[in-house]
């Protein structure tokens, strides 16, 4: 073979070499953009899936929360209702507390009269309730009768 043919023979053979490597080359770059358009999709997809899923969480939770509380609304007024005959207590027994409680009251509206009373004598300088009482009937009728009489002159002018 002449050396011509030999020089053209290598060169079809680079150049078949670089046009094959060429296409692998834009082959997979190809590929590589096609996978990366189909990882980007996905990736989209995870995040709105989760945004999603964490909305539901969120919602469960509220409602679980809701459901906590209500059960137990509805415990305590079962525990309250349900309570033992012997640790509540008898009609006896709450008239007896609720009698005591009305004495305390009135015993101690009784002291507060009497401090008023005496409170009262001091300041009227006398010693004796019926004696204060005496004096003031009389004023009350002093003032009564003066009354009357502004009442009579008006009613002449």
């Amino acid at each position: 073979m002449s050396l011509l043919c030999i020089l053209s023979l290598s060169f079809f053979i680079k150049k078949t070499n670089f046009a094959t490597t060429a296409a692998r080359f834009i082959y997979s770059f190809h590929s590589l953009l096609t996978n990366r358009d189909d990882w980007i999709a996905k990736i989209n997809h995870l995040r709105e899936r989760n945004e999603k899923d964490s909305r539901q969480h969120v919602l469960e939770i509220k409602e679980f929360h809701r459901t906590v509380h209500h059960e137990r609304k509805i415990q305590n007024f079962l525990d309250t209702k349900n309570k033992r005959r012997g640790e509540m207590e008898s009609g006896g027994e709450r008239r007896t507390r609720k009698l005591i409680a009305k004495v305390d009251e009135l015993d101690a509206i009784l002291v507060a009269y009497k401090r008023s009373f005496i409170a009262i004598l001091k300041l009227a300088e006398s010693k004796n309730i019926e004696v204060l009482l005496t004096t003031y009937m009389d004023q009350e009728q002093r003032n009564f009768a003066m009354f009357k009489s502004i009442i009579d002159v008006n009613n002449e002018v």
